[in-house]
């Protein structure tokens, strides 16, 4: 995901997604020391697509925020807060299913279960990743940084308060009434190119205290933590890992 240019049609808030999606590099370049079948790799990547593609619709017709639920959406797939919900509850309920699909990827692998070993693989790296690009994480201090990742793994430790996640109205995909810490606003999904006109979504293209965009930044702390889930779901399944790589 270079600053994404994406022309056609989009489908989902979540580091902008389309057939050659943001999720999909971002899944690709993480997994590139697993040695990973090219078969297993875009049963990944599919499923993790899959999870903006079955989840939320394209409406032109919104303004800046095109991206409204469906009937499918789980706000903890997307790390995304509610109306009514804290960004703690928020992180919460996202850590928790991280740590669910990363377990049931385990479990699955040694069981034999591959198809469905790929699919939470993939719906784990999806939620993930989207913790960046939902939050504020890349402007909290490295502590607070720390703190969040302990939290997310742990699921017996809170996050810091200072951590936020981005408000998306649950019917519309708008802005949440007097939010200040808007999805719209404020998240780091992508650019979008529609023929010669780019529209930044939230801060994507502002520049972070490390010289380079939001975007960018967000990406890069995405592709170190899908890694880093993929090097524990490697280590739980053991030697059973290598049904994976031969997939």
């Amino acid at each position: 995901m270079n600053l994404v240019l994406l022309s056609g049609l989009l489908s989902a808030p979540a580091f902008i997604s389309a057939p050659q999606n943001v999720h999909g590099a971002i899944t690709q370049e993480a997994a590139s020391s697993f040695s990973l079948s090219s078969h297993a790799l875009k049963e990944i990547v599919e499923a993790n697509y899959r999870q903006d593609k079955d989840e939320v619709s394209l409406d032109f017709t919104i303004g800046k925020s095109w991206f409204v639920p469906n009937k499918n959406y789980m706000p903890a797939h997307h790390f995304d807060r509610n109306e009514g919900d804290t960004s703690m509850a928020s992180f919460k309920r996202g850590a928790a299913f991280v740590r669910e699909q990363q377990a049931l990827a385990s479990s699955k692998i040694t069981s034999g279960d591959l198809n469905g070993a790929l699919k939470s693989i993939g719906r784990a790296c999806h939620s993930l990743q989207d913790l960046y690009s939902h939050s504020n994480y890349i402007d909290l201090t490295k502590s607070d940084q720390a703190q969040t990742i302990v939290a997310l793994w742990s699921g017996s430790h809170a996050p810091p308060t200072a951590l936020l996640m981005t408000g998306y109205a649950k019917a519309t995909g708008k802005r949440i009434p007097g939010d200040t810490y808007s999805h719209e606003d404020h998240c780091k999904d992508g650019i979008i190119s529609l023929g010669v006109k780019k529209i930044p979504q939230g801060e994507s293209a502002h520049m972070h205290a490390s010289g380079k965009s939001k975007y960018e930044v967000a990406r890069a702390f995405a592709v170190a933590s899908t890694a880093d889930l993929l090097r524990k779901i490697r280590t739980s399944a053991g030697a059973a890992w290598v049904r994976v790589q031969k997939f």
